[in-house]
């Protein structure tokens, strides 16, 4: 006699096989279940079968697919894996996770989010990843373990993000992202309108008649707020019918000012800058993704002889906040306090009801310093 199960739909042998799979442990929490392609070869089906098994795991809670990226085992909520309502209120802790922060940007981010957390009944527990993703990771576990209610986290820049951070999302951990936020996770945001604000910079810049604009930044593969500002550089182009010249980005400069960066790969990032401007002499003007690297830019200028702003305009994204006397570099400021204290609210109103993915864009200004001029 046949089994029940030789007659059920191809989709549901590989539902079944699957779920059975995930319920013994083979694929674990967080871990990815093999694609479409995979299923279809490994089981002799079409894809439509395969897609449809899944689709199938999606809707009774046991994967969650991603975008671009592919399908993953959710968390379940028990006691071992998540904290319960009840814990988080009790413990009133919000983890904050920052890749970098300094006087140009992040000091009076954190002042936005501690004072907004504290009005709210919450302490805020800080975490420094030195854009490290492995130093990232054990900050999110430390914070896990010690019990807090949520998070806010300013990703790593690069091409990947972390496991850890995927089963956040995946497990509905109450969680923000602040200022960069990751493709292809559904999860809240808070950051600046980053397209419109590179737009506004380098429209300033060729109202000062330059045509010949650099664009340096780090790593911008899967970082969006990166993307956004490359994408915002692009349509300023497209709107004023000049032509873009991607030899003239640099898109991979290192980066994060640590005590081993500037020992060991500032001088790397400056060399690098000081050859594309030795070897593209038609560059006016520089459009640097953050303060620092509009300092490396600076630097380079400086070792060819190249002066600011008479020789080479640059303009930046963020400055020191509390800088004293005139401000140097023409930049776009950002609403730091703002941006901290919305990241705070939007994290309590997932604590407490964790609903949908909410995206966040603030204003910005631009602000005209001393580092522009007139191409001459």
């Amino acid at each position: 006699m046949q089994k029940e199960k030789d007659f059920w739909p191809l989709y549901q042998k590989i539902y079944k096989q699957l779920s059975d799979e995930i319920s013994s442990g083979v694929y674990t929490p967080g871990s990815k279940v093999p694609s479409e392609k995979e299923l279809s070869k490994q089981f002799d089906v079409s894809r439509i079968t395969s897609k449809r098994a899944l689709e199938k795991l999606v809707e009774d809670g046991l994967i969650e697919r991603v975008p671009g990226k592919g399908s993953f085992v959710r968390a379940a909520a028990t006691g071992d894996q998540r904290i319960s309502e009840s814990g988080r209120k009790k413990n009133a802790l919000i983890g904050v996770v920052f890749a970098d922060f300094a006087d140009a940007f992040g000091t009076r981010l954190i002042y936005g989010i501690e004072s907004r957390c504290r009005q709210l009944g919450y302490s805020i527990v800080l975490r420094w990843s030195q854009d490290d993703h492995n130093l990232e990771e054990q900050a999110i576990d430390e914070l896990l373990r010690l019990g807090v209610a949520g998070m806010i986290i300013m990703p790593v820049h690069g091409e990947f993000y972390s496991e850890t951070i995927l089963r956040l999302v995946l497990d509905k951990f109450p969680l923000v992202f602040i200022d960069r936020q990751l493709e292809g996770l559904e999860a809240s945001f808070v950051g600046t309108d980053s397209v419109g604000a590179a737009q506004k910079g380098v429209d300033y810049l060729f109202e000062l008649g330059h045509s010949s604009v650099s664009f340096i930044s780090p790593k911008a593969e899967h970082t969006s707020t990166i993307e956004a500002r490359l994408d915002g550089f692009i349509r300023s182009h497209a709107e004023h019918g000049i032509a873009i010249d991607r030899d003239i980005w640099i898109t991979d400069l290192d980066m994060m000012v640590t005590h081993e960066y500037v020992q060991t790969k500032l001088e790397n990032d400056i060399l690098r800058v000081q050859k594309l401007l030795s070897s593209h002499k038609e560059i006016s003007a520089i459009f640097a993704e953050e303060f620092n690297a509009a300092l490396i830019a600076h630097e380079a200028a400086r070792r060819i002889g190249l002066a600011v702003p008479q020789d080479l305009s640059i303009l930046c994204v963020d400055y020191p906040y509390f800088a004293v006397g005139p401000i140097y570099y023409t930049h776009i400021r950002q609403y730091e306090d703002q941006m901290g204290s919305t990241a705070a609210e939007m994290v309590v109103k997932k604590i407490n009801e964790n609903g949908a993915a909410e995206i966040v864009l603030l204003p910005f200004d631009l602000i005209i310093g001393l580092s522009t001029a007139k191409k001459s």
